[in-house]
């Protein structure tokens, strides 16, 4: 049995079920018209990330095969893309061109699935340890390198190195190989969520 659920969609912030029934404008913007036509009847079969992006895929069905999927993405000021089982673009909040991959999300334009960030695996120690052997104090910031080094984000890095017990924004390399180990063991903590 199937329960019917009130989805809310903040784009680039959040996707959440509420109780709360919002009124309906009288005349909704362009987006929200082709959401109800698309996917009234629809049912929501699956929800998954697209690798390791800020990007959840929603797939609606009709009669047990895809019919439509809602794209959210959550970096930048966020996106809401409807796209057909193939991926063809029906819909999109705000068009742009990705200045990484060159692709246009834009109507009758395909979206670029394949091109979703990989979950990056744990660190390993020889790649810490390459990481900061290559460092240079007063050259970047610790946490600048680390990101870099790494492909991980600033706040990762900050958060491993507090919680290794590195203080300030150019340790001692000594300082840092002493506590090598705490900043791995902290580092794949935080990559596991």
């Amino acid at each position: 049995s199937w329960q019917k659920v009130l989805l809310r969609i903040e784009s680039g912030t959040r996707i959440h079920t509420t109780h709360f029934a919002r009124d309906k404008r009288a005349l909704p913007n362009g987006v929200a018209v082709k959401l109800r036509k698309h996917l009234r009847t629809r049912r929501l079969d699956d929800v998954r990330q697209l690798g390791g992006d800020r990007v959840v895929e929603l797939v609606f069905s009709a009669g047990g095969a895809p019919a439509a999927r809602l794209i959210v993405e959550f970096y930048a000021a966020g996106n809401i893309i409807l796209t057909d089982p193939d991926y063809a673009i029906l819909s999109v909040l705000r068009v742009y061109r990705n200045p990484a991959t060159g692709a246009n999300i834009a109507v009758k334009e395909t979206y670029p699935v394949d091109a979703a960030r990989e979950i990056r695996p744990a660190t390993s120690a020889p790649e810490l340890h390459a990481a900061l052997e290559s460092y240079v104090p007063r050259e970047t910031p610790l946490r600048t390198h680390l990101a870099q080094a790494l492909s991980c984000g600033p706040q990762v890095v900050d958060h491993a190195l507090a919680a290794a017990g590195v203080v300030g924004k150019a340790p001692a390399v000594a300082d840092l190989e002493a506590k090598e180990l705490g900043i791995l063991r902290a580092l794949n903590e935080v990559e596991k969520l």
